[in-house]
């Protein structure tokens, strides 16, 4: 007997466990990832990760970090669509049906990382706009991969997961993979997906990815607005990202008018922000959640 959401409403909630679909097949390529840039998008592509209230959507930390960041005047997201575009980043998303014969009337999705794209992203060296294999046609190499397919009921797409999935995205212009722990997935469609991904986030993805991305472009634009770099003034110019504020905040120790990973995570804002506020099989994270569309392909 076949159980979904539509058996549970009716009173059959004793189903056996979700088993994963042997039945059809689809195959796409993401070609845009959306980084929580505000408060609503961080809770839009939040989810319940650690089932501290079922009605509740909004664990992402990350996310609403990257908002306030962003709010600054300093977009995270610097860079991430040309990545995808010249195919320095590939991230394949595999969907599964379940058969009529099927114990469980499931959905599975699994993500891989890509490689081999036909056609190449781009014409040739002095193309600048690329994302020839994100037409939706394109073929690429599906490298292994250990994490199993969220599971979830294809009744109810919005609700794979949980389990574990490494996904590579671009946050402050680098190009970074990262582990998700506990993950979740919502799709909005099985026919051409377009949903958000989340998870928790170990300390050591954050404070050795993410944070020193974050001090990379912020020493950039130092550079750039910071003439002489000598204390105790740095000669920073006003523009939209205005330096002085951001030295005031995380050039701390010593006031050197240069900004470390150290100072951020030990500074007044960093201990307000970056924080690990979900618990997840015994494991304290930093919940992370982004949305995504994406294109068929095949591999």
């Amino acid at each position: 007997m076949r159980y979904g959401l539509l058996a549970c409403l009716l009173g059959a909630c004793a189903a056996p466990p979700l088993e994963p679909p042997t039945g059809e097949i689809r195959q796409f390529v993401i070609s845009r990832q959306m980084i929580p840039t505000s408060n609503i998008e961080a809770r839009d592509y939040g989810f319940d990760l650690d089932g501290h209230d079922p009605h509740r959507t909004g664990d992402n930390q990350l996310g609403y970090v990257l908002s306030t960041i962003s709010g600054m005047g300093f977009d995270p997201r610097s860079g991430g669509g040309q990545h995808l575009a010249h195919g320095e980043i590939i991230e394949l998303a595999q969907i599964q049906l379940a058969r009529p014969s099927d114990p469980s009337d499931s959905i599975s999705l699994a993500l891989f990382h890509g490689a081999d794209p036909s056609p190449a992203p781009c014409v040739d060296a002095t193309d600048v706009v690329c994302g020839l294999h994100l037409q939706g046609s394109a073929t690429f190499t599906a490298l292994p991969s250990t994490n199993p397919p969220l599971l979830g009921w294809r009744d109810d797409p919005t609700a794979l997961g949980p389990g574990s999935l490494q996904v590579s995205l671009s946050l402050f212009g680098e190009v970074m993979t990262l582990d998700l722990i506990g993950a979740r997935a919502r799709l909005d469609s099985v026919e051409m997906p377009r949903g958000s991904i989340g998870g928790g986030l170990r300390r050591a993805d954050v404070e050795s990815k993410i944070v020193p991305a974050f001090v990379q472009a912020l020493e950039q634009m130092l550079a750039m607005q910071c003439h002489d770099r000598e204390p105790p003034t740095c000669a920073c110019t006003d523009t939209l990202v205005d330096a002085d504020d951001w030295l005031r905040w995380f050039d701390i120790d010593p006031k050197d008018c240069t900004i470390t990973s150290q100072e951020v995570l030990k500074s007044a804002v960093g201990s307000n922000y970056i924080f690990y506020d979900v618990t997840i099989d015994s494991e304290t994270l930093m919940s992370f959640g982004f949305g995504f569309e994406a294109v068929p392909a095949a591999w």
